[in-house]
């Protein structure tokens, strides 16, 4: 039985395996919410592009520290043709349990992909099953994401202790099959001993992991037959029906509340399902959480950002125009005294930046931290684009911070010689104005050292 995974599903998985281990805040997602995607996870297949262009085994039989580029085994198990691998192994001398990017073999490659005949021919060739990647993935996690079961069935009877070894984050086989919706996988697991209490390094549950993936009958397996509390909480007190409301996964989050779990509950943060909804962007979800009574629209959350100040930092214009609608408030500040501008601002939405200013919703000079106007956190961010839009309606170049910095400061401070030749050219600066401790911009370039910056300045 093959299962063929898409090329999508595998560069999200590829992608996954790249985390940003960044918890829960009012501008990013949870742990298992946020992922990198590099060019080289978009398509792996373009990292090396000559036929020589691999590293041979016996280089690097320790899990690499950087990149290392798939070898011509890695790149037939990707191809997925049987009679290629074949002729690639006799072709070249390469260790069959070669590692390629992240640290995978060519079996977790084959697993991974769903790809049965490819995995029983590597095996036959001695590919080792016990083998980790760089993140301590196995072969059973990989073959649960790849989601052929004939793999998984095959695994578990050569090497049953993998169905619980977890992974360097805590995760265990029976997370991935949550996570990526393998439903008859996850059944087979559950079957056959797979803990399913166990949590990760984060003591996120099966149930934490089904909700952030949107699986519905999952969901209900889990709670129908696992020993899983529907209230169970991460160490950051995220509950399951706010990962799902952070992904936008309504029908799971019916599943959820209809069980009885609480929408009411707030983690460690004061964050809510509102706020995980507007960090998410899901304006559907937003409005269904408003129609239940007892919501605070501008109820505080991390640092005191109210749900419109969490989707204007996400650049959500459509959340942030029904929340407006519902009657939040445009003028509240967060616990750094940031408004909305300020938060669109700093995080580069250019069109909400757009939105916000037509609408009038707040003073485009208005000081933030540390007396940061809009066009100061654009400059310290290196917004270019939303620096423009600022100047454009009317940002006050002369405003300067706490500490006397001003724009020109801050482009010196950062490096960003584009936006420092772009307020030089509009001539309202002093160029040899000194912020509080008495530098000039030319001064923090040198201190910094921005030479190219400097000279420019010392030509002017």
């Amino acid at each position: 039985m093959e299962h063929n995974i898409s090329s999508f599903e595998y560069n999200v998985y590829l992608s996954r395996k790249k985390e940003i281990k960044v918890k829960t805040n009012h501008s990013e997602s949870h742990v298992i919410l946020y992922y990198v995607f590099s060019d080289a996870v978009r398509d792996p297949l373009m990292r090396a592009n000559t036929e020589d262009s691999w590293i041979p085994d016996k280089y690097h039989r320790r899990l690499h520290q950087g990149p290392v580029k798939d070898t011509p085994l890695h790149k037939a198990v990707i191809d997925g043709n049987l009679d290629t691998v074949k002729q690639v192994m006799s072709e070249y001398e390469i260790d069959v349990n070669t590692r390629g990017l992240y640290g995978l073999t060519p079996l977790m490659l084959a697993a991974v992909r769903g790809q049965n005949d490819v995995f029983e021919h590597l095996h036959k060739e001695g590919a080792d099953m016990t083998l980790t990647d760089g993140d301590g993935d196995h072969i059973l996690s990989t073959a649960c994401v790849g989601g052929n079961i004939d793999i998984v069935k095959y695994v578990v009877s050569k090497q049953p202790e993998l169905i619980n070894r977890k992974r360097n984050d805590g995760r265990t086989s029976l997370m991935w099959a949550a996570w990526h919706g393998r439903e008859n996988i996850f059944g087979y697991l559950l079957g056959n001993g797979a803990d399913h209490i166990s949590m990760d390094n984060d003591r996120d549950n099966i149930l934490h992991y089904a909700c952030n993936g949107g699986h519905p009958g999952i969901v209900e397996k889990i709670l129908a037959e696992a020993e899983i509390d529907i209230h169970s909480i991460d160490i950051y007190g995220r509950t399951a029906v706010m990962e799902a409301a952070d992904q936008g996964h309504k029908q799971v989050f019916d599943i959820l509340v209809g069980k009885g779990s609480s929408i009411s509950h707030v983690d460690k943060d004061g964050n809510n399902v509102l706020h995980a909804a507007c960090r998410g962007g899901h304006k559907e979800m937003v409005e269904y959480i408003l129609s239940q009574r007892g919501f605070n629209i501008n109820r505080r959350g991390k640092d005191g950002a109210t749900p419109l100040m969490i989707a204007a930092r996400g650049g959500h214009r459509g959340v942030c125009d029904l929340l407006v609608g519902k009657g939040a408030d445009t003028s509240l500040l967060d616990n750094m005294e940031n408004n909305i501008l300020h938060m669109a601002s700093m995080e580069g939405h250019e069109s909400m930046v757009k939105h916000i200013l037509s609408q009038n919703f707040v003073d485009i000079n208005s000081r933030g931290q540390r007396g940061r106007t809009p066009l100061l956190w654009a400059a310290l961010r290196n917004q270019n684009e939303v620096i423009r839009l600022l100047v454009s309606q009317g940002a006050d170049l002369l405003q300067v911070d706490d500490g006397g910095n001003n724009v020109l400061h801050i482009a010196c401070k950062t490096g960003n010689g584009k936006i420092a030749q772009y307020v030089l050219l509009k001539n309202e600066l002093d160029i040899n104005a000194g912020n509080h401790c008495g530098e000039t911009a030319s001064m923090i370039a040198k201190r910094t050292y921005q030479m190219e910056l400097y000279e420019l300045l010392m030509s002017q």
